[in-house]
């Protein structure tokens, strides 16, 4: 019986000893903190568990004052993805599991938006182009612009000086070709749909609708000089 009692001592020792459990600690540590174990979004980082490869989730802008030009740091996904990043930290923002490949060129799906990465001149593999996808219907891009939205609300939503739909090849919405503070048109193709482009100097959005709701079908963003 005594050695029976002892054996239970030491269990209870032992558990005491171990402290919080991992899923505990957390908690332990926001009590400690505050009570509410409450994370901001300011303390919100993407990355794997281990920490190693934490990225910052950039600012995402969304310009509500219409009546500007779309600028280069409104070409960035409700993600905090944007052209130009390295694929490491494409990889962080979207949860993507695979590391880089060595080829030359190489691309990945996540939540049906396409992402397409090249090397540049130092051989790191940088993020060339975005394609989103008509099932990406909770992403979004400058002016919120997001799968589904109509030629006229997308009209809307940028300083057009032409919002009559022609039919025309070619329809300059803002600026001109080589225009250094942006440049937008929209363009019947094939006489079967729209397309609208919006380039900046850091980079292009390109626009389809569909060919009998007018609404917006995919979406492409590119780098600039693609």
């Amino acid at each position: 019986m005594k050695k029976w009692l002892w054996l239970c001592v030491l269990v209870i020792v032992a558990a005491l000893a171990g402290g919080c459990a991992p899923d505990d600690e957390a908690v332990a540590g926001g009590q400690a903190a505050g009570g509410d174990n409450v994370v901001s979004e300011d303390d919100i980082v993407a990355g794997d568990d281990s920490g190693a490869d934490e990225v910052q989730v950039p600012e995402v802008v969304r310009v509500t004052d219409y009546s500007e030009r779309v600028a280069g740091d409104e070409l960035v996904l409700q993600n905090g993805v944007r052209c130009g990043m390295t694929y490491d930290e494409v990889v962080a923002l979207t949860g993507y599991a695979e590391p880089a490949p060595d080829e030359e060129y190489c691309s990945f799906e996540m939540d049906a938006v396409w992402y397409g990465f090249g090397r540049d001149d130092s051989g790191e593999l940088v993020l060339g182009n975005m394609n989103v996808t008509e099932d990406a219907v909770d992403a979004s891009i400058c002016r919120d612009i997001k799968i589904g939205d109509s030629i006229g609300s997308v009209l809307a939503r940028i300083p057009a000086r032409d919002t009559e739909l022609k039919k025309w090849a070619w329809q300059d919405l803002y600026g001109s070709a080589g225009d250094e503070r942006g440049y937008a048109y929209l363009e019947f193709v094939a006489m079967s749909y729209y397309s609208m482009a919006i380039l900046t100097p850091e980079g292009s959005v390109h626009i389809t609708f569909s060919r009998d709701e007018m609404c917006v079908k995919w979406i492409e963003l590119y780098r600039v000089g693609m």
